[in-house]
C-alpha cells in the first residue's frame, strides 16, 4: 500500500472551519460555549472530529455541536469552530491510498501527484490516475508519503501550478 496524506494542518481548535463529512450525532449547546462540543467529542468512541455550529444564533440561544466519524480535510467557514479528537492521528489519515504492485525486476518507480485548492489525483508509472479526491487545501498544502514497506526516495520535486486562464 502506498498513499497521501497531507493537506491542512489539524488541530484541536481550528477557526472559521469544518469538516466535509456528515455528522453521526447533532445536539444543542449553549451559545459560545465551543469547548462543550469537543469534550463531547473526547468522551464518543466514534468521534474523531466535531464541529461548533453558531451561524445564524443570536447570544443567549442554543448552538448546534455536530460530531463527526472519520477524517476530511476542513474547508474554509467563517465563523465555526471545529477540532479533531486527535490531530495527529488526523494528519497522519490518508487522503489518496492503494494497493500497488511493484515487481522485483523494476528498479525505480515513478509517482505523480496533482494538488490544487480543491482536487488531488496521484499517478503510478505514468498510468491512470489510482484516484481523485477533493481536498480543499485553502491556501497552502503539505503532503506526506508513505507505505507500508520500506522504501527510498531518491528525489522528490515540487512545482508551483499557476492558474488556469492565460492572458492574451
Amino acid at each position: 500500500t502506498i498513499g497521501l496524506a497531507g493537506g491542512a494542518i489539524f488541530a484541536r481548535e481550528m477557526y472559521d472551519l469544518s469538516f466535509i463529512h456528515k455528522s453521526f450525532h447533532d445536539f444543542p449547546v449553549a451559545w459560545g460555549d465551543y469547548l462543550t462540543c469537543q469534550a463531547a467529542c473526547d468522551q464518543a468512541r466514534s468521534c474523531d472530529m466535531w464541529t461548533y455550529d453558531n451561524m445564524d444564533v443570536r447570544p443567549g440561544n442554543n448552538c448546534t455541536c455536530r460530531l463527526i466519524s472519520g477524517y476530511s480535510q476542513p474547508i474554509p467557514n467563517p465563523g465555526l469552530i471545529s477540532g479533531t479528537k486527535d490531530p495527529k492521528r488526523a494528519q497522519h489519515v490518508a487522503f489518496l491510498t492503494d494497493n500497488v504492485t511493484i515487481f522485483p525486476e523494476s528498479q525505480q518507480f515513478e509517482m505523480r501527484v496533482f494538488v490544487d485548492r480543491i482536487f488531488a489525483e496521484i499517478y503510478f508509472q505514468g498510468g491512470p490516475a489510482v484516484k481523485t479526491v477533493l481536498v480543499n487545501t485553502m491556501q497552502s498544502a503539505g503532503m506526506e508519503v508513505f507505505t507500508d514497506t520500506d522504501i527510498f526516495i531518491e528525489l522528490a520535486t515540487a512545482w508551483h501550478m499557476g492558474g488556469i486562464w492565460s492572458t492574451p
